[in-house]
């Protein structure tokens, strides 16, 4: 069984938010410090990479090996919309960011250490098609988070 290195890291946000008003402004800081490297669209109700997704993926590969995980925390999200058929939307939006993963893995880019997220986001009317997508996300490393090995949620 694969594992995976997620964020444990999530819950000891929320805690920490919760512990003063220094460490909400401190997760504030984290939350604000999100930056997009690159957005890979999935067709319609896939969670497989066509040949443009695999390109994007690649092309970030590069960067994503110089960058200090001391320093930046990367996290692949998937997206999905609920009028997508087939398995329910946060599963297909996780399965989305695995197979972004496991590119990222396969050519060496460090996706041992990054966490995976998937949601399920409302489309809007001509809108749909954006909603199918799996983002690479970097935010600053500002509450020295640093990930722990643990089993994958979902399992192939």
């Amino acid at each position: 069984m694969k594992t995976l290195r997620l964020g444990l890291w999530w819950a000891l946000l929320m805690v920490s938010a919760l512990a003063s008003t220094s460490a909400a402004n401190e997760l504030e800081s984290f939350f604000a410090s999100r930056q997009v490297m690159g957005t890979v669209y999935f067709a319609r109700n896939s969670v497989a990479l066509d040949e443009q997704g695999e390109a994007q993926v690649l092309a970030l590969v590069p960067r994503l090996r110089n960058l200090d995980p001391a320093k930046k925390l990367v996290r692949i999200e998937g997206f999905s919309t609920a009028s997508e058929a087939g398995e329910d939307g946060v599963t297909r939006a996780m399965l989305r960011a695995y197979a972004v993963n496991d590119m990222l893995r396969a050519r060496g880019a460090g996706a041992e250490r990054f966490s995976i997220n998937g949601q399920v986001v409302g489309a809007r009317a001509g809108q749909d098609s954006s909603a199918h997508r799996a983002e690479i996300v970097v935010y600053d490393n500002l509450l020295d988070i640093h990930p722990v090995e643990i089993d994958p949620i979902i399992q192939r």
